[in-house]
């Protein structure tokens, strides 16, 4: 059955709303890099812009994967480590579009982001939504990353992904989403011991990381 002429003009008008949607975002964000409110704000237009949206990858392709724009939200990471709601929405921006599209996720890796996303967890050790989003991105990124990844410090990964573990396992409430991010921490660990062999040996060939898999 052929599509509806006017689903498809639906479409396209959807596409091309979202794609103005973020792209407006980011010159906002580009302008008013140093001011938290605006920050967050476009932020959550572009969470809001990717969440549920089927055309996500189309969008994502087309406006958040590129060097340029993978660099800005980087730097505001960096910029504003320390004010929770922006890298939780920071979280959700990255692991969006990570799971959106491929092209995000291999310009995130040639940017090393992980770095970013460890940054964000470890300024923020007791915010499980700023735990959880980073997370999500993390192990997309180190899914996907098969030559980048060996750039990354494997022993110091191990250390947070446990201390999440230790942190949240036995916490009582919310306890669903606590051990939720100890299932988190256990894929990415597990993104981690698939990925190349330099990254894999560094990471499982100690003491300490074998004591960890067998607990």
């Amino acid at each position: 059955m052929e599509n509806n002429p006017s689903e498809k003009l639906m479409s396209s008008a959807s596409k091309t709303a979202t794609k103005q949607e973020i792209n407006d975002a980011f010159s906002e964000l580009e302008a008013g890099l140093t001011c938290a409110q605006s920050v967050y704000t476009n932020l959550i237009r572009v969470v809001d812009a990717l969440a549920d949206n089927p055309q996500a990858q189309c969008a994502v392709d087309s406006t958040l994967a590129t060097q340029t724009r993978v660099r800005l939200l980087s730097e505001l990471v960096r910029m504003h480590l320390r004010e929770e709601e922006i890298q939780w929405t920071l979280g959700r921006v990255i692991s969006l579009a990570c799971h959106a599209s491929r092209r995000f996720q291999c310009q995130a890796g040639q940017c090393e982001m992980w770095h970013e996303l460890l940054a964000m967890r470890s300024a923020h050790p007791l915010s499980i939504r700023v735990q959880e989003s980073s997370l999500r991105a993390s192990e997309a990124l180190l899914q996907c990353n098969e030559v980048n990844i060996t750039k990354l410090c494997p022993q110091q990964y191990l250390d947070d992904l446990t201390s999440i573990m230790g942190r949240f396992l036995h916490i009582e409430t919310p306890r669903r989403r606590a051990h939720s991010l100890v299932v988190l921490a256990l894929r990415v660990l597990v993104a981690m011991y698939s990925s190349p062999r330099q990254a894999r040996s560094i990471l499982f060939n100690d003491e300490k990381s074998i004591q960890v898999l067998e607990k």
